[in-house]
């Protein structure tokens, strides 16, 4: 891991050293950060730039559920959703939310974005469903105050909607921000055709490590 700068010295001297350009994988968090690595290394060596797969952790794990999208409950014509979509699709399935501490009559929207970013973070952290509302249903059941129930009671409302949610992707075909690493880690976990694609890879360099999320490190992971 290191700066740019330092990632594009060691793909240099990996080159200069007999590597072959599609052994690199180098990876960051930004398509900014990515666009200049990129550049960076066409500089360097723009056949060998052409050859390496150099990108964002989110649009590396989209390339690997496109090649395996049957793998996840998908199809090849899958849709990416950004928060303005996952909201849309939540709306439609309003009457199936089991909502009491979100439920919003005026403004459904508005209380929902909370429970996306709730959910979005259980994704950074590769928390199931299942598994989130087990804690939550454990801290219910030891809450001593008002204050400790309420929290549980919400806890459990997002488990049980992000169960609501995760269904209705699977029925639009559809995947998430947080869905990019957090399917691509299970693939690489479980498949063995996309541990092989990635067995190509033996040299992985990151950008920006500081930004990295529990999944894109359980990811890297999984990849090494």
């Amino acid at each position: 891991t290191g700066k740019t700068r330092t990632l594009v010295t060691r793909i240099k001297h990996l080159l200069e050293t007999g590597s072959t350009p599609a052994s690199i994988l180098a990876l960051t968090f930004s398509n900014k950060a990515s666009e200049e690595m990129r550049e960076r290394l066409s500089v360097l060596n723009e056949d060998a730039a052409i050859q390496m797969w150099v990108g964002t952790f989110h649009a590396f794990g989209l390339e690997i559920i496109r090649k395996w999208p049957a793998t996840v409950g998908r199809t090849d014509k899958l849709r990416v959703l950004d928060q303005a979509g996952s909201l849309a699709l939540l709306e439609e399935n309003l009457a199936k939310l089991p909502l009491r501490h979100y439920q919003n009559l005026y403004e459904p929207a508005r209380d929902l974005v909370d429970v996306l970013r709730a959910i979005s973070r259980c994704k950074d952290e590769l928390i199931s469903p299942a598994t989130y509302l087990a804690e939550a249903t454990a801290a219910l059941a030891t809450a001593t105050n008002d204050e400790q129930t309420v929290a549980a009671e919400k806890a459990i409302e997002v488990a049980e909607i992000y169960q609501v949610y995760e269904h209705a992707l699977r029925e639009a075909d559809a995947v998430d921000f947080g869905d990019l690493v957090a399917l691509a880690a299970k693939l690489v976990d479980e498949n063995p055709d996309v541990k092989e694609y990635v067995s190509d890879f033996k040299h992985v360099l990151v950008d920006e490590y500081q930004d990295v999320n529990f999944a894109s490190a359980h990811l890297l992971e999984a990849i090494c």
